[in-house]
């Protein structure tokens, strides 16, 4: 009998599931309010978790910005970028996304996480020696910023929008002022700027403490009040 004939659906499904199981990419199921329900060997590698340290709590408390993921995924829509998560440690990462939602009869019941580890101390250390967030703002520096968006174009090859925030008169600010308190206006303005991120966006600090913010997957409308509403 050939191989095509022993493909039943039913085994479809088991070489598929085994193959999600022991791979890499990061796969994760969860209930429509977010309660994991499943992990593969992969997400627990990325995350340095046990599986019974994860199955049964919310997804979301392993998320930076979790309100802004949970509210995009409330429109059923699938959502795909770069989402910052946690690490067992509190170490943060970023993963490249794409998020499906579960239907049965039209009604959302779950959701599949896929994803690939974009940014991590030993994928940075390849092209640095830098550490890969700015220890006062927090954010990714820029050769993190680099590494998103070569990613991006190269899986999309689609356009998007850059923002670079140059705060005027930043060093003579530093100068009159000291630099534990420039420190803290930074700090601020950056917070107050990840306030007002869309979701499917990315933002990261360079050495000249300008603030790159990359939007994908937006319109001009949604660039303008992002925008006015930040600055």
């Amino acid at each position: 009998m050939t191989f095509e004939r022993l493909l039943t659906q039913e085994k479809v499904k088991e070489i598929v599931f085994k193959t999600l199981e022991n791979s890499d990419i990061f796969c994760l199921i969860t209930d429509y309010k977010g309660k994991i329900l499943y992990l593969n060997k992969g997400a627990l590698k990325i995350t340095d978790y046990q599986r019974n340290e994860l199955i049964g709590n919310s997804i979301y408390s392993l998320l930076i910005n979790a309100s802004d993921i949970e509210n995009f995924l409330k429109t059923g829509k699938v959502f795909k970028g770069f989402i910052q998560e946690k690490k067992k440690s509190g170490m943060n990462f970023y993963l490249y996304s794409e998020i499906y939602p579960l239907k049965e009869n039209e009604k959302l019941i779950g959701f599949v996480y896929l994803g690939e580890k974009i940014l991590g101390k030993e994928k940075l250390n390849e092209f640095s020696n830098v550490e890969e967030f700015d220890t006062i703002t927090g954010l990714p520096h820029e050769k993190a910023f680099s590494i998103v968006i070569t990613t991006y174009i190269n899986r999309y090859n689609e356009p998007f929008t850059l923002v670079i925030v140059d705060v005027c008169g930043f060093s003579e600010f530093s100068i009159t002022y000291g630099w534990e308190f420039s420190a803290v206006l930074l700090k601020k303005i950056a917070e107050r700027i990840k306030t007002f991120l869309p979701p499917e966006s990315f933002i990261a600090k360079t050495e000249a403490d300008e603030i790159l913010i990359a939007l994908f997957k937006t319109n001009k409308e949604k660039i303008t009040t992002f925008i006015i509403r930040s600055f």
